[in-house]
This record gives structure tokens, sequence and C-alpha cells, in this order.
């Protein structure tokens, strides 16, 4: 029950975050906006991770912490006169219409979830049935979880250059190799360990967004919101069956089959790629969308601020601070005045000489 009630708080505040983006966000800087509430979810997580290893886990002091940091968080929030931001109406589109053009796109979002949350939750088990110690276990997960920071510019600077399922293709061939690698590498070194499951888990966090573009790639502009609606269900699906998936794995084949599994639907999920792209007609390079790095933890209201949406509306600033330009006008008056006080005269003081007392003015 603390489980699903923090889950729902942690979702709400998300939507709450990326709705205040949404209202501020302007054309000249949303996806530098995007790009940095990307990192700092992803650096944040990591510490997160590295707390493990500080602290007993199982001790009051790691939850204290966190929620005196969220607590912490609130001060700017209350502080700030920003308004709700307006919900506007966006035209829907159906799933059937989502699998006709681009079902690559939700197979993958699917499958993302499902590796995803297995790693998440099993990991910690897998590490534990190993052998690794509580401190190395949160450098191990620690690593797996910022190693997405690091391929996210280079991985898109290939997606705006390539074929996208191509780039799919080979994410999961990486996805399996690395996982193999973990399975049969990962008991020689720790670091051989961290390096494999690190590679993985940045190839596993790179799918949802090839899967967005791939999908954003075969439909109208003004699809983009209903779609990315549609691809985060089809994540939480995946999400929901990750768990209980690789938990099976492990029950089954011990705690190997944690990547064993994974490296499974990684095969799926490229075999039936490889297969779409030959009978599908592909979408030329110079046609494709502008890939933009996000996450299925981070969609939502934060689609607004991606810059192919073409319905984003550029919302001007003196309507969110409706009382900044009031105020401002009111300092500068303020300024003004001060500026045109007279100089105080100056005092005239008492100088003693020798015939007497005499007044000196300075």
């Amino acid at each position: 029950m603390l489980r699903a009630l923090s889950g729902v708080a942690v979702a709400g505040s998300f939507v709450v975050i990326e709705s205040w983006f949404s209202a501020v966000a302007t054309n000249e800087y949303r996806a530098t906006l995007f790009f940095t509430y990307q990192i700092c979810t992803y650096v944040a997580a990591t510490a997160g991770q590295l707390l493990i290893g500080l602290v007993d886990p199982v001790a009051f002091v790691p939850f204290t912490l966190g929620a005196i940091v969220l607590t912490a968080a609130l001060v700017p929030l209350s502080l700030s006169r920003v308004e709700a931001p307006t919900i506007e109406h966006n035209e829907r589109i159906s799933v059937k219409a989502i699998v006709r053009d681009a079902p690559v796109g939700l197979l993958a979002a699917l499958c993302s979830g499902i590796l995803i949350s297995s790693f998440y939750s099993m990991a910690p088990v897998y590490a534990i049935e190993v052998g690794l110690p509580v401190n190395q276990l949160s450098y191990f997960m620690a690593a797996s979880v910022f190693t997405f920071i690091l391929f996210a510019w280079p991985l898109g600077r290939l997606c705006d250059r390539l074929d996208r399922s191509k780039i799919m293709v080979w994410i999961n061939i990486i996805i399996t190799v690395s996982a193999l690698g973990v399975v049969f590498g990962g008991h020689l070194h720790l670091w051989l360990l961290i390096g494999f499951s690190s590679l993985y888990m940045g190839m596993v966090a790179s799918l949802y967004p090839v899967a967005v573009a791939i999908t954003n790639d075969r439909l109208e502009a003004h699809h983009i919101v209903a779609a990315s609606t549609t691809l985060l269900l089809s994540y939480g699906l995946g999400s929901s069956l990750g768990p209980m998936f690789s938990s099976s794995m492990m029950s089954w084949l011990g705690a190997q089959g944690l990547y064993y599994g994974c490296a499974g639907v990684a095969v799926v999920l490229g075999g039936y790629t490889w297969i779409w792209q030959w009978r599908s007609k592909s979408v030329p390079v110079p046609e494709q969308a502008h890939y933009i790095q996000t996450s299925a933890e981070t969609a939502g209201i934060i689609v607004e601020l991606d810059p192919r949406n073409e319905e984003f509306v550029d919302v001007p600033m003196e309507e969110v601070f409706p009382d900044m330009e009031q105020e401002a006008l009111e300092e500068a008056k303020a300024g003004q005045m001060e500026l045109e006080l007279p100089e105080p005269e100056p005092e005239p003081v008492m100088d003693a000489t020798e015939e007497g007392a005499v007044l000196v003015s300075h």
C-alpha cells in the first residue's frame, strides 16, 4: 500500500513539474529546458542509488533525507506566482492507426517497459544473489542508471543521420550482447560486471526515445501528443509485466535468468524490427523529425516542450507572471525618485582657534 501511494505521489510530482515547464517554456529555449530536465532526472536517480552505499537502506535515514529534500523543493514552488497551465484539446489517434503506421514504435515501448522495470525491480536481487555487498551494489546500480546520460548525445546524432529502424536493430543487438556479457563475463571481475551492465542499461533506456522518434516520423505533427500518450500506455503495460516476467525467469534459470530473459526480449524486438523495415517503406533521412532524447518517466505533459510539436503555443511571459510588469514599473519609479532627491547641505562644525570659536563650513 505504501509503495502504491509513493508511486502515485511521484507520478503526480512529475505531472506538476512538467505542467510548469509547459507554461513557461518558449520556442527559443524549450529544447534546452527539455534536455536539462532529462539530465537532472537521471543525475538524481544516480545519486539515489549511491545513497544506498552510504547509509543502511533498512534504516530510516535515507527515507527521512528523501522526505526533507522533497519538502525543501516545495519552498520555491510555494513562492512562485506561476499560474496553472491551460489544458488544451488535442486531436486523438486510435491504437489501430498506430499499429498500422508504426507497429515497431508500439512494440518497442512495450519491450522498453518490460526491460527497464525488470532491471529496476530485480537487478538488486541479482546483485545480492551473485554475492555483491551493499556498497558495490550501489555502484552497480548507479553506473547502470548514469550511462543513459552518456549515450544521449551520440545516439541522437546517429538517429538524425541514419535510418532509425536500423538504429533500433543495432540497439537490440547490443542489448543482447551486453546481457550475455553480464552472464558469462560478469563473474570474472566487478568492473566487467559494471561495464556490461552499464552498456546494457544505456541501450535499454534508449529504446523508448527511438520508439517515439520512429512513431512520429510516420504520423502527422498534430498527432504527436495523442501518439505519445498511447506509447506511454504501452510502456506502462510493459512495466507491469516486467517484474513478473523477470522473477519467473530467475526462478526457472537462477540469478542469470534475469539477463537471459531480457536478451530474449531484445532478440524478439530486434528480429521484428528487421523484418518490418524490409516490408515497409522507410522514411528518408532528410524527412525524419528531429530526434529528441526522452524517457517514459518524463513523458506526458512534457511532450508539449518537444520542438516537433507544431501546436505548441508560445505563452508570453507577461501572461505567466501577470504582476511582473507592474512590479517592474513600480521599482523603476522608486529608483528614479531616489535619484532625484537633493543632496543634504553640509552641516557647519565648530573649529576652535586661539582667538575663539569660529564657524567653518566644510
